[in-house]
């Protein structure tokens, strides 16, 4: 039988098997630096989840997946992964393309 998470966190497993860990305390700081993410908690996930495409760059891997914003219309939320003991999200952001600069497309694998 697995562990149950400790309050307030989630555990999310990405197309690749990699579990990525979404804490409370994270998405506080993901709301106070970025309002417009208030009603994105679930879309958060589901880019973890099921993402339109993962980057990587360095040690972080970078999630974008295609949402609609009450605000902003039609967007890209990006959502980024480090790893410390787990992978964990950081921080997310929504932004109107994706602009991974420096970061290399690791899934789905792009076509060459």
């Amino acid at each position: 039988m697995g562990t149950t998470p400790p309050v307030g966190q989630v555990r999310l497993t990405d197309p690749q098997g990699v579990l990525v860990v979404l804490t409370a305390e994270r998405w506080a700081h993901i709301l106070t630096r970025r309002k417009e993410m208030v009603p994105h908690r679930q879309d958060l996930e589901h880019t973890v989840t099921a993402p339109d495409a993962i980057y990587q760059k360095g040690t972080a891997r970078i999630y974008f997946k295609r949402v609609v914003s009450p605000k902003h219309g039609r967007m890209h939320l990006r959502a980024t992964v480090v790893k410390h003991q787990d992978h964990f999200v950081v921080t997310a952001w929504l932004m109107p393309e994706v602009r991974p600069k420096g970061a290399v497309q690791i899934w789905p694998t792009p076509c060459p």
